[in-house]
């Protein structure tokens, strides 16, 4: 009977060992510009499928831009990146160091976009295609075949961290060797409200790359959170074992015979 349980609990876990297992990301929100955002992205990636779920609170406007970006070696190649550089003087804005980090900045913090989380068609440029919020809060699904043409156009062929306005839509695209590994990339939104500090310099800039409305108004290309993507935490061995048990009471049930008689106590 042993050999016949241990025989059963193989079978019953042989197939599951040979599906591709989804690899889950997690990246918390961190807010920026003094906007109170709150909240997490929630991503899965199964084989070239991404599910993301971004949850945030705290918004000041009705519409946000939900990207994914990297930074890129001289090569080319995908380097881990980390968050953008704190608004807080003078780490906030290298050029007037007034503690507000604009889109110029941000770009050249973390890299362009690689992959717009607002749902759209195949070879859209869908950088500032908005997703929108209600109430100060943003509840956001969306998935995508990364197999397509759903990445964005590269700002610039020979120099990938170089920041365009808006590169034309016949530019080659990224792919999904700029994507992976996921956990190199972050995540960020832009549309928040403008600092109070920010500068007059500033938001004159042209948009879209140096500008922020006036202070205290908003703006859609305002960096307003980010987060750094992140493998989920997996169940430890404990967890694992205590399923292992569960399994193995579940195979003995089923092998037992329905109606069977109960020995009683001596």
């Amino acid at each position: 009977m042993r050999f016949k349980l241990l025989a059963a609990t193989a079978s019953v876990a042989a197939p599951l060992a040979a599906q591709a297992v989804p690899v889950r990301y997690v990246a918390p929100l961190v807010p920026a510009n003094g906007n109170p955002v709150a909240g997490v992205v929630g991503s899965t990636l199964d084989g070239t499928v991404l599910t993301s779920r971004v949850t945030a609170t705290g918004l000041q406007g009705p519409q946000q831009l939900p990207h994914i970006r990297s930074r890129f070696d001289a090569a080319g190649n995908p380097v881990d990146t980390g968050p953008p550089p704190p608004p807080v003087p003078p780490n906030g804005n290298v050029n007037l160091r007034d503690g507000v980090v604009n889109p110029l900045e941000a770009k050249s913090a973390i890299g362009p976009v690689i992959l717009s989380l607002v749902l759209h068609g195949e070879g859209v440029q869908a950088e500032l295609l908005p997703a929108d919020s209600a109430g100060g809060t943003l509840v956001y699904l969306s998935v995508f075949d990364l197999s397509l043409a759903s990445f964005e156009p590269i700002p610039d062929p020979s120099d990938k961290n170089r920041v365009d306005i808006v590169p034309p839509a016949t530019d080659p695209r990224f792919t999904l060797a700029a994507l992976l590994p996921l956990d190199f990339r972050v995540f960020d939104m832009h549309g928040g409200a403008a600092p109070v500090t920010a500068s007059p310099t500033d938001f004159l800039i042209p948009r879209p790359l140096g500008s922020t409305s006036p202070p205290g108004a908003f703006d859609l290309n305002l960096p307003a959170a980010s987060g750094v993507i992140a493998p989920a935490a997996v169940p430890g061995p404990a967890a694992l074992g205590v399923v292992g048990l569960g399994l193995l009471g579940l195979v003995a049930l089923r092998a037992k015979p329905v109606g069977a008689p109960v020995r009683a106590a001596a």
